[in-house]
Order: structure tokens, then C-alpha cells, then sequence
């Protein structure tokens, strides 16, 4: 610590996603006077810090009430102080449908993470304003090194894709709110072409290179986290591949059980699902968070090594902008070399009621709702 406001930081080599990981929330600052006097455990459910609202009270599952912190360091555009409301009663759902119901009977003035049923509904109603926040990736992930594994041959990867209908399942389980997607990067199309071609549904083509692979049938599990991926969604691939000759037994656990395995590679030929997170402007931060060597995240993710190379190169650059090259590069090694099939992308949507004004529901590029400058109408 260089004096009570300014830290230093000594780096083995210059990376430029050191400012982006170190802006994250993860790096935030607490009160060692309240650490120390109450310990961690106390302090998960106390926090103390220099925000903008003040724990009133927290029930866990249920509600947790924030009051206004009237020291709070942050003016508005004309000097006025924040946060505008005197303070916040955040309700706890653990049913969608209770959820939307009091939001539109106005027992609530806002909600977020709605599912896409009840987005459809709110969407043609005008009293309400959606927000959409581009999701974590779903992501099927498979063995691709172990050769008694039949996703080890590339060809059986690459019909994998060709066999599901990601445009069908995005309307039919998405509802328009959970678009198809066909890049192994998070968001790269937004920043970066990488000259891929899709390989978009088409089972007849499925069937050819399963039959080239030597493999025209098969029998498989899926194992996905039902607490973030919708069944309906893994029922739908299940009924694709089913149509090309490859069985699935789906395999849906909780969290606690889902951890585990998804910091392993599968077993076998089966598959696991799990999410991807990332986002523009800066995709290369989600690519090494997610896709780097050492991270825990997608263990079973194996492209040449010409990727990391370029993950490394990447990151040599003065600024994230001049690294897209090198980006687009990366995805186009990923998505030739198959090692991993991206399926949709799970959207954050949030919905303001008629009295709820100026909110933010997606805030510093996540979906972390802004209250602040957020106000009430009579």
C-alpha cells in the first residue's frame, strides 16, 4: 500500500486484462474493523461498507431490506444527492409464476431474471418496460481426448451440431429470449468476424458424418444443472439427437451436485452442459476466464495449441481493441476444431413496472441491478 488511498500492484508480465479483472466485484473492498470485529461468517449476512444502501434486514430465501445511506459519496448530473429512494425492499421468489404475478398485480414495482414465459406475457403488455441482458452460453462439452470416447473423432463433434435445431429450440423453448448461437467465444460476433461458417441444423448431414466416423448410433448421458439451464432445453436436444440415431439419457441435478462433476471432463462419450459467461466490448476477458489453461471451467475444452497461443498473444497488446484479431483467430481455430458445441444463450431479462423510473437492471456490463438513480412516480 502506497498511502491510505492508492494500492500497488507488481505484475511478472503485462497483460492488458489486468485493470478488467482487477475492476471486477469479485476484488472488492471491505471493512477490516468490521471483519475483524464480527468474522466472516457474521460479516456474510452484515456487510459493512461505503455503497450507496445500508443492510437493514435479511431474511434468508425470503426478503432483504436496504435503507438509503445518507453519506454516500455519489451526485447526480445536477449536484443532487443519491440514491434517490429512501430505501429498498428486495421480495425473494422461488416460483416464477408468484413472481409475475405480483409484479403485475403491483405487489412489486420491479423484477428480474424472469423466466421466458412470463417475459412473453409481459412483453405485449405496455404498462411494463423489458430489459435484456445477453446470459451465460450454454455449452455442451464432451471428451475429445480419450480415444474409446466417440467425440474423440471430429467428425462425430461436428455432427453433433449439425443434429440440433438451435433456431427451433430458441423459438420453441426460448420464446425469442434465448438466441441461437454458433461461436465457442462469448459475444465475438459483436466485436469481431472470424470468418466462420455456421453449421447449422441438418440432420441428413449429421447422419453422413456419423456414418463416415464410424459410429451411426449411439447410446449417451447429458448431465446439466437444473437450478440454471431450463429441462425443457435439454429435452429438446435429447429429441434432436434421438432423430439422427444417438439416444440420451438425460441426467438433471442440482447445484450441489452438478459442481463436482462440471470441473471434471465426462466420462466416456457422455456430455455435460454447462454455461459460459463473457460479454462484449471485452470477449477476451471471458475467454481466458473460461477457456484458459489451468482454469476449472470447461476442464474437457481441448483446441490446438495454436489457440493459447494466441490467448497469449492477445493479451500482449496496448489496448482490448487492438487484441480482436487475435480473437477472431481463436474462435475460428475453437469452432473448426469442435471441442466444445454452443447450443443458446441464456438472456437476463428484468421488467420495470409503470411506477418504477430511470432503473438500471444491467449495470458495469452485468446483470446487477442499479438502484441508485432509480425513482418512484405517485
Amino acid at each position: 500500500m502506497v498511502d491510505d488511498y492508492t494500492i500497488k500492484v507488481n505484475l511478472k508480465y503485462w497483460s492488458n486484462q489486468v485493470l478488467p479483472f482487477i475492476g471486477r466485484k469479485s476484488w472488492a473492498v471491505f471493512s477490516p474493523t468490521a471483519y475483524q470485529q464480527m468474522g466472516k461468517d457474521k460479516m456474510d449476512t452484515s456487510p459493512v461498507g461505503t455503497g450507496p444502501w445500508m443492510l437493514k434486514s435479511y431474511t434468508p430465501n425470503q426478503e432483504m431490506v436496504l435503507a438509503k445511506n445518507p453519506s454516500y459519496w455519489m451526485k447526480d448530473a445536477k449536484g443532487g444527492q443519491l440514491p434517490y429512494m429512501d430505501g429498498v425492499d428486495i421480495q425473494i421468489f422461488q416460483d416464477p409464476t408468484t413472481m409475475l404475478v405480483a409484479l403485475k398485480a403491483g405487489q412489486v414495482d420491479g423484477a428480474d431474471h424472469i423466466s421466458a414465459p412470463a417475459a412473453q406475457q409481459l412483453q405485449s403488455d405496455s404498462k411494463f418496460s423489458l430489459e435484456i441482458f445477453g446470459g451465460p452460453v450454454q455449452i455442451l462439452e464432451m471428451n475429445t481426448t480419450d480415444p474409446n470416447s466417440i467425440w474423440s473423432n471430429v467428425k462425430m463433434r461436428q455432427a453433433l451440431e449439425y443434429a440440433i435445431d438451435k433456431e427451433g429450440i430458441a423459438k420453441s423453448v426460448g420464446l425469442g429470449f434465448s438466441p441461437a448461437v454458433y461461436t465457442i467465444i462469448h459475444s465475438v460476433s459483436d466485436v469481431v468476424d472470424p470468418g466462420t461458417t455456421p453449421r447449422k441444423y441438418d440432420p441428413a448431414k449429421a447422419k453422413q458424418l456419423m456414418s463416415e466416423a464410424g459410429h451411426p448410433a449411439a447410446s449417451i448421458a447429458l448431465s446439466f444443472n437444473t437450478t440454471e439451464v431450463d429441462p425443457n432445453l435439454a429435452t429438446a436436444i435429447q429429441a434432436n439427437l434421438a432423430a439422427v440415431g444417438i439416444t440420451v439419457k438425460l441426467n438433471a441435478m442440482p447445484s450441489a451436485s452438478f459442481a463436482p462433476i462440471s470441473v471434471k471432463p465426462p466420462t466416456g462419450s457422455d456430455l455435460i452442459m454447462n454455461g459460459e459467461r463473457g460479454g462484449s466490448p471485452d470477449v477476451l476477458q471471458g475467454a481466458v476466464e473460461m477457456l484458459g489453461k489451468g482454469t476449472i471451467y470447461f476442464p474437457a475444452f481441448s483446441p490446438p495449441q495454436q489457440f493459447y497461443t494466441l490467448m497469449d498473444q492477445a493479451q500482449q497488446t496496448d489496448t482490448i481493441a487492438a487484441s480482436n484479431p487475435d480473437v477472431a483467430q481463436m474462435e475460428k481455430i475453437a469452432y473448426d476444431d469442435a471441442s466444445v458445441i454452443p447450443v443458446a444463450m441464456t438472456d437476463f431479462v428484468s421488467a420495470s413496472g409503470p411506477k418504477l423510473k430511470n432503473m438500471r437492471w444491467n449495470f458495469a456490463n452485468t446483470p446487477t441491478p442499479w438502484f441508485v438513480e432509480a425513482w418512484l412516480a405517485k
